[in-house]
């Protein structure tokens, strides 16, 4: 799954097929929550957080990754097992998953 948030809505992609978008508004406070958690987090090291485990690679967990847009700069974490952000990118990754489970 792909979760984009922006400061109006969620948007929740199920695979790979466009007819498997749902949008959800979120409210201003729920925006600052993520904002907030975003910006604890030194997105210039975002790509140095090791995974805590390495399930991914013999199929025993999804793959997750963490990308977050400022103005024109993107910044993208590892690849990490889903479920299990490194321990700094906890917070956020869990609050973005809280949010999605909201979307119908």
């Amino acid at each position: 799954n792909t979760y984009i948030i922006t400061k109006d809505e969620i948007t929740v992609k199920t695979g790979t097929i466009d007819d498997l978008i749902k949008s959800k508004p979120i409210s201003e406070k729920q925006y600052q929550e993520i904002v907030k958690l975003a910006e604890a987090i030194d997105l210039e090291t975002l790509n140095s957080y090791e995974p805590d485990s390495e399930d991914r690679n013999r199929d025993a967990a999804a793959h997750a990754e963490l990308e977050v847009q400022v103005g024109d700069k993107t910044y993208n974490s590892k690849t990490f097992d889903k479920g299990n952000a490194p321990k700094p990118l906890a917070s956020l990754v869990n609050a973005i998953i809280r949010l999605a489970e909201t979307v119908e």
